[in-house]
């Protein structure tokens, strides 16, 4: 292990905690600092820079509800520094890079504890994991001008400042359906939703909802659940009413489990669909295994194992060493490309002479780059965009595979909807 790592992760907690979840929601997004670098005293400091070392933080959930993702999350970011450093040293001017890693626990209170001990110490925060979490410090890492890139969320989650790792949730949305409606051939088909409350279950239905317009299918049912519920029937009850042909699960690790199984036990009669966190590999040891890879589709907006890159590669062999557990665990990879994209912001704000909190954040803000592997052909954030804080809104469509490496078999390659940008326009934001 590198020696400048200042925190050792504890071991990957009980695949039964819940994956991934968001709240909250705003009305209007802006980047940041617009035109280049703030001339603010915080977007001029420098705290965490030396001529030889950049100290850098992350805030995830170690210990707590959905320490199932968290933890992987935070070790692909730790296992990212440490390949940075064997392999990046003349590109960060000589530096190298140290991490200290907080515990939120995903409880709000603890994210905003332990962003004000990082913000005395680090130039910026490489990985913010949770939408609640990311959500309680989004304000005031604004007002200090501290660089946070987060896992996806949805377009209610987001927030100035905070730049995600690939499409919106509800992106994602527009994506998987148009998939199953124009590449599957189905048509005039009804569908329900189980959503997890927040903003990551909120975003799914209204863009499922905007969507039903746009393919011609009917929505016919929509029951939300919160993260911490272990009965389902209700909602499943509702649902077998109303006599879908396909279910959407905007869910997450343990609460996927128990939605699926339940609905099985049951003998539901519907296909299923998918996003990005109701898939953990987990699965594959539980009895529910086998159905969930024959009957589940999903959209997934992160990397995927299975596919050919040079980032993937390097993220492959740096997790052997450092992490061996989490090689295959898909969050690893996702934590990975959340620092990728913050180094390679450092890495443009030395060039420009602007290493500075501000300078960095000016950075990622137009950053374009080829992501090997990491994600679809460029990585583009682009100030005038729906979405300034997204790199791109394409998304992979994949199924649960036990034979494939990483246990995501890639059906359609990294592809936006043509209706993506339409809803864009049309949507609330």
């Amino acid at each position: 292990m590198n020696p400048t790592k200042t925190v050792k992760l504890a071991a990957l907690v009980g695949v039964a905690a819940l994956l991934l979840t968001a709240c909250g929601s705003v009305t209007d997004v802006d980047a940041g600092p617009a035109g280049g670098e703030s001339t603010s005293a915080e977007c001029a400091s420098t705290v965490g820079i030396s001529d030889s070392e950049i100290k850098l933080g992350v805030l995830s959930d170690l210990s707590g509800p959905l320490a199932a993702g968290g933890v992987p999350f935070a070790q692909g970011a730790q296992a990212y520094i440490d390949w940075a450093n064997d392999n990046l040293t003349e590109q960060l001017g000589g530096r190298k890079l140290s991490v200290t890693v907080k515990d939120t626990q995903y409880d709000p209170q603890k994210a905003i504890s332990a962003y004000r001990e990082l913000n005395s110490e680090v130039a910026g925060i490489p990985l913010s994991f949770g939408g609640l979490t990311t959500g309680a410090i989004a304000e005031q890492a604004q007002s200090d001008c501290l660089l946070v890139v987060a896992n996806p969320g949805s377009r209610q989650d987001a927030r100035p400042g905070v730049y995600y790792t690939g499409a919106t949730y509800d992106v994602s949305v527009i994506n998987l359906m148009d998939y199953y409606v124009n590449e599957l051939g189905h048509k005039d088909f009804k569908i329900g939703i189980i959503y997890q409350v927040g903003g990551y279950g909120e975003g799914a239905l209204a863009a499922l909802k905007w969507g039903a317009s746009q393919l011609g299918y009917d929505v016919v049912a929509a029951q939300s659940f919160a993260p911490t519920d272990k009965d389902f029937s209700g909602q499943l009850a509702a649902i077998r009413k109303a006599a879908p042909d396909v279910v959407l699960m905007a869910s997450s690790g343990a609460s996927t489990f128990s939605i699926f199984g339940a609905a099985e036990a049951a003998g539901a009669d519907w296909e299923w669909l998918g996003l990005q966190p109701t898939f953990i590999p987990a699965v594959f040891s539980l009895p529910i295994g086998d159905a969930f890879q024959q009957k589940v589709t999903m959209v997934y907006g992160g990397p995927v194992l299975s596919q050919s890159g040079a980032n993937l590669t390097a993220a492959a062999d740096q997790l052997k060493k450092d992490f061996p557990d989490q090689v295959e665990n898909p969050p690893a990879l996702l934590g990975w490309q959340a620092a990728y994209l913050f180094t390679n912001a450092m890495i443009d704000a030395i060039k420009s002479d602007h290493l500075t909190r501000g300078g960095i954040r000016d950075a990622i803000a137009s950053l374009s780059i080829d992501p090997q592997g990491l994600g679809p052909a460029k990585y583009a954030f682009d100030p005038s965009s729906a979405i300034p804080t997204e790199p791109d809104q394409a998304d992979l469509i994949v199924k649960a595979d036990a034979d494939t490496l990483g246990g995501l078999k890639v059906v359609q390659d990294w592809t936006q909807s043509p209706l993506v940008d339409k809803y864009n326009a049309e949507a609330k934001r």
